[in-house]
């Protein structure tokens, strides 16, 4: 039987809505902290081209309540670049100690002696387990390797989906000390990540996502080949990269393939992994474009699924991933166009292109 505790966090997870959750802190004292702990477990704040909570109102409330601080898992800043180096200063002299993840978002970064003191800070907090960055272009070298000297060493996700310069590797080596379990990598990262002065140890991952395999350094695709489960590859919708060959990789377990033009690239990717390998493949998540006409998709999906059975005999998941058109008119032409196998389950998910898809990849651990 529930106990009281048990039962308001669970009524408060179920809500959808912040208006929700908030009013339910109001309810009563034994309700506010397990509102709060929601409204705050994710802290989002931008700058001002992104109509999201200003640093100066977070800052506001953490002075306020300064327990508040305490719930934060997740700090998001978007649009970085346009806030004031003081307001980072701010946010990083905060204590977060459960802080797990961070995301930073922006146009160019430029890293000078104000705002090279705030990522090292905030990359330093010995909680933290996954890290996000999301710029067009970083603007410096060796501060972009400054930034990571002092980072956890419990880091364990990296996203880098930004386009770094490259680097001119200095003769003597570093050893690597943080061992990542994935890698997200969509810009121009070979240099750095081949860097000897880079941090991580990427010859345990699990993990991979990357619009193709090409621009990864050799020594970290020699290194996770017989440790990588999980591969996921996203391609632009008007081309097909050729140079994916998945046959290095033999311990694959779960494919994640958004290419958006026909499923006959993901068959092409599919066919160069070796048989042994493909029996090994439990669960694939397709992402599918509304913009292609209805009767493309129909007669896609009738002459390629079956042909993708086939070829993984022990195929157990099916995800069809696709945007907000997924939940209805799309999944009804999915589920007219092509029969599925009695043992394969098929599920739906309209979350769209998220970084490595760690949240799909967990719930399908448990098969």
């Amino acid at each position: 039987m529930l106990k009281m505790s048990e039962l308001v966090a669970h009524i408060i997870s179920s809500l959808e809505t912040v208006d929700d959750v908030s009013s339910c802190a109001l309810v009563a004292r034994r309700w506010t902290h397990p509102a709060q702990s929601q409204l705050f477990s994710e802290v989002c704040v931008s700058g001002p081209s992104v109509q999201l909570r200003p640093p100066s109102r977070l800052l506001e409330l953490f002075g306020q309540s300064p327990h508040l601080a305490r719930l934060v898992s997740a700090l998001l800043i978007h649009s970085l670049d346009e806030i004031d180096p003081i307001e980072l200063e701010r946010l990083s002299n905060i204590a977060y100690p459960r802080l797990m993840r961070l995301e930073f978002q922006g146009s160019t970064l430029i890293l000078s002696s104000q705002t090279l003191p705030f990522f090292r800070r905030m990359l330093s907090r010995p909680t933290l387990t996954s890290v996000t960055m999301r710029f067009q272009f970083f603007e410096a070298q060796e501060p972009c390797l400054d930034m990571w000297k002092d980072c956890s060493r419990n880091i364990r996700h990296l996203a880098l989906v930004t386009f770094i310069p490259k680097f001119h590797h200095p003769a003597s080596s570093k050893s690597k000390r943080i061992v990542l379990d994935s890698v997200s990598c969509l810009g121009g990262l070979s240099a750095w990540l081949g860097d000897p002065r880079c941090p991580f140890d990427a010859s345990q991952l699990r993990a991979i996502q990357c619009k193709s395999l090409g621009p990864l350094p050799p020594n970290l695709l020699e290194a996770a080949q017989n440790t990588v489960e999980i591969v996921s590859i996203y391609a632009p919708a008007s081309a097909f990269d050729s140079k994916i060959d998945l046959s290095p990789f033999t311990q694959i377990t779960q494919l994640d393939l958004a290419f958006g033009t026909s499923l006959q690239c993901a068959i092409e990717v599919i066919k160069t992994i070796s048989h042994s390998a493909r029996n090994r493949i439990v669960a694939i998540r397709f992402f599918l474009f509304a913009l292609r006409p209805e009767p493309s998709i129909r007669e896609d999906l009738g002459r390629w699924m079956p042909e993708i059975f086939e070829l993984l005999p022990k195929l157990k998941i099916l995800v069809i991933g696709g945007d907000a058109w997924m939940p209805t008119r799309m999944r009804n032409l999915v589920e007219q166009s092509s029969p599925f196998p009695p043992a394969v389950e098929v599920r739906w998910d309209s979350s769209g292109q998220c970084e490595t898809k760690r949240m799909w990849y967990a719930s399908i651990r448990g098969l």
